[in-house]
C-alpha cells in the first residue's frame, strides 16, 4: 500500500460510492499521519462562481471548486504563479496553496493573471490522524503523482479517468470501469 503524502493526489476507487468523493481526486496539500490530512477536490466545480463572492470581479466567470465537505465556508486557493502571488506554501513542485490573496484579486480584476494557473475552492477535504490511512486498507483511495496540466488545464470530467490513465498498468484499465458494474 502506498501511503499518501504532501503533493500527491487521492484518486477514488472505481467503486466508491460515497456521495461526495466518488470519482474524485483530491490533491493533497498538507499530510502528517498522526495529525491528519488537508486536500482539495480538483474535478467538482460548483455553480457559482468566484464574482458571486467577490462582485469586482464581476464577468471574469472564473470557477469555483468544491473542495470537500470540511468548512464550506471558507474559500481556498492553488497556484502555479509564485512571482505575481507572494505568500504561497509550496506543496509540489512549483504548485502553491495560498498566498496573498488581495494581490490576486486585483491581478484577476485586471486580467492579470493566466486561468490556467489557478484555481479557487470552497470546503477542504480533511481527515483525522489515521482516518485516510485506515481507508487506505479499505482500498477506497489510490495514490498517484500530481500534474500541473490535470490540475489546472484539463476539463474537470476528464481529471478523474486521465489520473488513472497516467499511472498505466491496471490503473489505466481501471479508468473505464462502470460506476456500477451491474448495470454493465
Amino acid at each position: 500500500m502506498i501511503l499518501p503524502e504532501k503533493g500527491k493526489f487521492l484518486i477514488a476507487d472505481p467503486f466508491l460510492l460515497d456521495n461526495y468523493f466518488s470519482r474524485s481526486v483530491v490533491f493533497v496539500c498538507e499530510h502528517e499521519n498522526d495529525l491528519g490530512t488537508v486536500g482539495f477536490m480538483i474535478n467538482r466545480s460548483l455553480p457559482d462562481k468566484l464574482e458571486d463572492f467577490f462582485p469586482a470581479l464581476k464577468g471574469t466567470h472564473i470557477p469555483v471548486y468544491y473542495g470537500g465537505p470540511v468548512h464550506p465556508d471558507r474559500l481556498h486557493f492553488l497556484h502555479t504563479l509564485p512571482n505575481q502571488i507572494s505568500g504561497g506554501l509550496e506543496v509540489a513542485d512549483g504548485i502553491f496553496w495560498g498566498g496573498d490573496f488581495n494581490t490576486a484579486k486585483i491581478l484577476l480584476e485586471e486580467n492579470l493573471i493566466d486561468l490556467n494557473g489557478i484555481k479557487f475552492f470552497l470546503g477542504y477535504s480533511g481527515w483525522e490522524g489515521k482516518q485516510l490511512q485506515n481507508e487506505m486498507k479499505e482500498s477506497t483511495w489510490i495514490v498517484g503523482d500530481s500534474s500541473k496540466h490535470l490540475m489546472f488545464v484539463e476539463k474537470e470530467e476528464n481529471i478523474w479517468r486521465q489520473s488513472l490513465i497516467c499511472m498505466g498498468g491496471d490503473f489505466a484499465q481501471m479508468s473505464n470501469y462502470p460506476i456500477h458494474p451491474s448495470l454493465n
